[in-house]
């Protein structure tokens, strides 16, 4: 009975180690393409098709794509969604611009797990958006800056403010915090 506990122990230590290396080289492979600049903001990568996790390197990624592609993102966060401490009612806020102006958002309910998240930005069949397409559809010919930005929706988030005569306050907002942002050309004919 004690031999046969130990070779259970060892048979589940030794597929610890391997779930361990697996999760590791999904990590490693996705941390080839994230890439979180000095104000702590992740980026997107985008494609042809639906990009997998882990699978970036499988799929050729693109900047600039014709407004009649289709086109996929996968975006990066900074840290697990689980270490950014949200509230049940928190969303995932997913917005889409076009030279700057805001088009379009979606609201996602994320899973604490998440450090990234695909986004089905355009002629997917099954897009995040449903404004974009037709926005670009009526937009003067040409190239145009499509930016997608995922943040968090806070509520109550606690804000530091320094008043005119110098005085600092904290009061809570409601405010969203970018955590994932990116652009790519859109070629419009």
């Amino acid at each position: 009975m004690n031999l046969k506990h130990e070779i259970m122990k060892k048979k589940a230590i030794i597929l610890s180690i391997i779930l361990a290396f697996c999760y590791s080289f999904v990590w490693a492979q996705s941390a080839t393409y994230r890439q979180v600049n000095e104000e702590g903001i992740s980026n997107l990568v985008f494609a042809n098709q639906s990009i997998s996790k882990g699978e970036e390197s499988k799929f050729t990624l693109k900047e600039t794509f014709d407004a009649d592609e289709t086109i996929y993102a996968r975006a990066y966060f900074p840290q697990a969604i689980s270490s950014y401490g949200l509230a049940s009612n928190e969303k995932i806020i997913v917005v889409a611009y076009i030279d700057g102006k805001q088009v379009d958002r979606v609201y996602i309910t994320p899973k604490p797990e998440w450090d990234q998240m695909l986004v089905y930005v355009m002629n997917t069949g099954d897009d995040d958006f449903s404004r974009l397409a037709n926005e670009l559809y009526y937009i003067d010919s040409g190239t145009h800056t499509l930016t997608i930005s995922v943040g968090l929706q806070r509520y109550g988030y606690m804000e530091t403010v320094i008043k005119d005569d110098g005085t600092i306050t904290k009061h809570k907002v409601d405010k969203v915090v970018v955590i994932s942002q990116s652009d790519i050309e859109i070629n419009v004919e």
